[in-house]
C-alpha cells in the first residue's frame, strides 16, 4: 500500500504527462506552412499568393506572435 504523498504525486505526475500529450497532439494536428514552403506546394510566386491573399481568394496566413513580422499558412486551409 502506497502512501498518500506518493499516490498525490503520482496523480499528478500523470495529470501532468496526460496534459503534455494532449498539447503534443494538438501541436502534430495543425502544421504551419512559411510563404517557401506554400510556393513549392502550389507552384505558384510569392507575389501572386500574396496578391491572392489581398482580393480574398487564397487563406489568409497566421501571425505567429502580436506585433511579429513573421506569418504562417495552416496547411488544412492550403490545400482546400
Amino acid at each position: 500500500m502506497r502512501c498518500s504523498p506518493c499516490k498525490l504525486f503520482l496523480d499528478y505526475s500523470l495529470t501532468v504527462r496526460s496534459s503534455y500529450d494532449r498539447a503534443k497532439t494538438i501541436k502534430s494536428a495543425i502544421k504551419l506552412l512559411s510563404y517557401q514552403e506554400v510556393c513549392k506546394l502550389t507552384q505558384l510566386s510569392q507575389a501572386t499568393i500574396r496578391r491572392y491573399v489581398k482580393n480574398g481568394s487564397f487563406p489568409s496566413p497566421v501571425t505567429l506572435s502580436p506585433g511579429a513580422r513573421s506569418v504562417r499558412f495552416r496547411l488544412e486551409d492550403v490545400q482546400k
